[in-house]
């Protein structure tokens, strides 16, 4: 095993921390820095060839984009609206002059419903919050683990590898 972690973009547009396996070598496993460096390039390379910077932007609390949606279904947050509630756009007014859209276009809501939005966009900032927190726990708490340690058969076993 060659452990590399190194993030892959596949021609599915699947992102993949990527490692590899090989027969040609007698290692067991290592790692390879020098590859994780070449993939780490070519993957840059192929990026930037391929991908456009895509911009930010905010919009009002009336707008709902599926970016929007994807961020409060990753958080546990359940919002919807109706279609009475909404109307289909591609773009704001605003927008137009400078040729600007809605990436994957978009959804006029109601003010009722655009005050539910924030109330999700809360939710969804707070148990992001609590996620980070959690992980930050579970770092310390592994920290702070039980160290265990190796009894003599086991360093009797270590002390046999290699010599042979």
């Amino acid at each position: 095993m060659i452990g590399t972690g190194a993030d892959v973009i596949y021609e599915n547009n699947a992102s993949v921390s990527t490692s590899f396996v090989t027969n040609l070598e007698d290692d067991r496993f290592r790692s390879a820095p020098e590859l994780y460096r070449r993939v780490k390039e070519a993957m840059d390379e192929v990026l930037k060839e391929t991908r456009r910077h895509v911009p930010k932007y905010s919009y009002p609390d009336e707008v709902v984009t599926s970016t929007m949606l994807s961020n409060y279904s990753k958080y546990g947050v359940d919002f919807r609206a109706s279609r009475k509630e909404t109307a289909h756009i591609r773009q704001l007014e605003s927008q137009k002059d400078s040729g600007k859209a809605i990436f994957g276009s978009g959804y006029l809501i109601s003010e009722a419903k655009a005050a539910e939005k924030a109330a999700a966009e809360k939710a969804a900032a707070e148990k992001a919050a609590a996620e980070k927190a959690a992980a930050e726990k579970a770092a310390a708490e592994k920290a702070a683990a039980e160290k265990w340690t190796l009894s003599e058969k086991e360093k009797e076993i270590i002390k046999g590898l290699g010599n042979g």
